[in-house]
């Protein structure tokens, strides 16, 4: 299968969404997981570490370091990712839907982190050179219209629409 959409959500209820999306046309299901049935509000401006993964049997959504959500798949063969653009802060086929908010540290991999990495990169974040990691940005370019890959792979971001803020998460 090929991956097209891979979406992050923060509902207008404070609830969290991770869903992967097939291209159309090549089979298989969307894969989601969501916090909603578990009572979460994240719309609450507190600063908050969020995790994601996908490890090909299930999705999972980490806040704070702690599991909050999860779905098992198990209609699966194999995956194989698409070298489209990443969209960042909107919905990725409609360009709307705008995320509100701050973002800081953000990373991604190609593989999936266990409870126990994700909570070590909440307080040492990554240096850039880890296996699997495939971006990361830590948006303390402060000025300007991009966002710089930390990485070796190249992967910078443009900013479009946003602006650049002095409010930043405390260390954990």
């Amino acid at each position: 299968l090929s991956w097209s959409t891979y979406t992050v959500r923060l509902g207008t209820n404070g609830s969290l969404s991770f869903r992967i999306q097939p291209n159309a046309g090549s089979g298989g299901n969307v894969v989601s997981v969501n916090t909603i049935s578990n009572g979460y509000n994240y719309a609450d401006s507190i600063w908050h570490h969020l995790a994601c993964t996908w490890d090909g049997g299930s999705i999972s959504i980490y806040v704070d370091g702690i599991q909050v959500g999860q779905s098992l798949q198990t209609n699966f063969n194999s995956v194989s990712f698409t070298n489209d653009n990443a969209t960042i802060g909107c919905y990725p086929t409609t360009f709307h839907e705008f995320f509100e908010g701050e973002l800081d540290d953000l990373h991604i991999w190609d593989l999936a982190l266990t409870q126990e990495q994700i909570q070590s990169f909440m307080s040492t974040p990554p240096t850039g050179n880890e296996e699997g990691l495939v971006g990361y940005w830590d948006f303390n370019e402060g000025t300007g219209s991009t966002l710089t890959d930390q990485t070796s792979n190249g992967n910078d971001g443009v900013i479009n629409g946003a602006t650049w803020s002095t409010d930043v998460p405390t260390a954990q």
